[in-house]
């Protein structure tokens, strides 16, 4: 083997090891979060609002794979509007309700505070937002990114007695 076959292959290999780490990580977390679920459902009474935000913000992504499956035909090569628009919105639903719920006043009884779904609403909490602050920042730089290529190439002539006639 030569060394850039060595290389490859231990970059497959890292490639693969990373991927099952966040697979495994993801089946943690759904585990988990219902594990809390069911352990802690009458903590608080029946159904607290922070076991509805635990709730949604786990089933959220197979609603959106929902809308992205039904928005989507097989032979349109089209770009889906909607489906990100939705998700986005429904991701900025969940962070302002998890926020309020979770560093809120009174929104949430004492008891939850010292339970395993308190932590996992945290975890969930702060993923989103992290997440959420990427693909902000992923897509401000496709925009800006875009808009240096686009002025790459132009063929810009100045006059330079002009420009010190102006000054």
């Amino acid at each position: 083997m030569t060394f850039q076959e060595d290389v490859k292959s231990a970059c497959l290999g890292m490639m693969c090891l990373l991927q099952a780490a966040l697979v495994g990580s993801a089946v943690a977390y759904v585990v988990f979060a219902i594990i809390f679920l069911v352990k802690d459902y009458s903590v608080c009474g029946d159904a607290s609002p922070l076991w509805v935000f635990v709730l949604v913000t786990l089933c959220a992504p197979t609603f959106i794979n929902y809308l992205r499956m039904q928005n989507q035909s097989p032979d349109s090569r089209e770009a889906d509007h909607v489906t990100p628009f939705a998700a986005g919105l429904l991701i900025i639903c969940e962070l302002v309700t998890g926020g309020t719920l979770i560093y809120g006043k009174g929104h949430v009884c004492e008891n939850m505070k010292h339970t395993g779904l308190w932590i996992i609403s945290l975890i969930m909490f702060w993923s989103i937002l992290s997440a959420f602050f990427i693909v902000v920042v992923a897509l401000i730089g496709t925009y800006l990114a875009g808009q240096v290529g686009s002025n790459v190439g132009t063929d810009t002539v100045v006059n330079l007695e002009d420009a010190s006639n102006k000054i």
